[in-house]
């Protein structure tokens, strides 16, 4: 069974009150997935396979594993897509615990979605300290001659 990891280090995550927050530090696109798709972005961090995370899944949602499949796969190709993860052969090996805790009761199934945002991508590749007008400062920046 195949793992995924985390591409490189200009790939940046949080999950915040189950959501994971993404962001693609050289692109300046960031990402975004709630409920299910914040699991699965917790397992790739954390170095579980396909069938950890999917076992976790069904552990928190009402989901059986062969229908959780296919949602399970479009979010993976979706993150290698955007150059976020890379499949790693063999199995993986977790050196870490989950950080999103099972809920009290299993919550109803949401097939998992990695949204991505473009719109702050200016914003984002501002180099606030080494991108201004010296002359000027903050926020003039440097025009590329």
């Amino acid at each position: 069974m195949s793992a995924f990891k985390v591409r490189n280090a200009r790939i940046v995550s949080e999950i915040i009150d189950g959501e994971a927050i993404i962001m693609d530090l050289k692109s300046g696109i960031y990402f975004s997935a709630q409920g299910v798709g914040a699991i699965i972005w917790d397992g790739i961090m954390r170095g579980f396979d396909k069938n950890q995370i999917t076992h976790r899944i069904c552990q928190a949602y009402l989901v059986e594993p062969g229908d959780l499949a296919p949602g399970l796969e479009d979010f993976i190709a979706a993150a290698v897509a955007n150059i976020l993860v890379e499949e790693l052969p063999g199995i993986a090996a977790a050196t870490e615990d989950w950080s999103i805790a099972l809920p009290g009761a299993r919550l109803p199934y949401v097939p998992p979605v990695l949204q991505s945002y473009g719109d702050m991508q200016d914003l984002a590749l501002l180099d606030p300290i080494h991108d201004v007008r010296e002359e000027e400062g903050w926020p003039s920046r440097k025009v590329d001659v």
